[in-house]
C-alpha cells in the first residue's frame, strides 16, 4: 500500500463526490455526472440548443407560410421597379418555402440531439438572414424580424461552446 496522498481517494469509511458510502447506494446516485455536466456547461449548452431548435422550428414554419403566400398570392408583397436583384415574387416564395423547410427539419434534428445539426443550423440560419436581408424591399417588417430571429439563432448555437477563462 502506498503512503502517498491521493486527493481522489476518500479516507476509509467516507465517500467522495458521486460515490455512496457503504449501505447507502441510492443516497448519492447520479451526483457526479450532474456535477460534471454543470461544470462543463452542459445544462446551459442543452438549454441554448433547445432554445435555438425552438426558434428554428418556429422560424421555419413562418418562412414556409410566407413563401406559400408569395406563391399563392404574389400581389400581397410590394413589387419595386428598380430593385438591384430582379427576382420575381413567385421565385422569392419558392426560396422562402425551401429555406423554411430546411430550418424546420434542422430544428427537429437539434431536438433529436444530432451532432451534425448544430453546424448545418448555423449555416442555414446565416443563409436565411442574408436571404431576408435581400427581401427587405418586398416586405420590410417581416424581413427585418426574420433576419433578427436568424441572428439570435446563430448566437444561441455559437455561444454554447464558450467558457469562462
Amino acid at each position: 500500500m502506498s503512503s502517498e496522498y491521493d486527493p481522489r481517494q476518500a479516507p476509509a469509511g467516507r465517500a467522495t463526490a458521486g460515490q455512496a458510502p457503504a449501505g447507502q447506494a441510492t443516497a448519492y446516485a447520479g451526483t457526479a455526472p450532474a456535477q460534471e455536466q454543470h461544470r462543463a456547461g452542459g445544462g446551459a449548452a442543452l438549454g441554448f440548443t433547445w432554445f435555438a431548435a425552438s426558434l428554428l422550428v418556429l422560424g421555419g414554419i413562418w418562412q414556409f407560410f410566407a413563401g406559400l403566400a408569395a406563391v399563392i398570392k404574389g400581389s400581397f408583397f410590394l413589387v419595386t421597379p428598380r430593385y438591384a436583384y430582379n427576382i420575381s415574387i413567385h421565385s422569392w416564395g419558392w426560396i422562402h418555402i425551401g429555406i423554411g423547410a430546411a430550418l424546420f427539419l434542422i430544428g427537429c434534428c437539434l431536438f433529436a440531439r444530432q451532432t451534425w445539426a448544430r453546424v448545418i443550423a448555423i449555416f442555414i440560419a446565416v443563409i436565411s438572414a442574408v436571404m431576408n436581408f435581400l427581401f427587405i424591399p418586398k416586405y420590410p417588417f417581416w424581413a427585418i424580424t426574420m433576419a433578427a430571429l436568424d441572428v439570435v439563432i446563430v448566437w444561441a448555437l455559437v455561444s454554447v461552446g464558450k467558457r469562462r477563462a
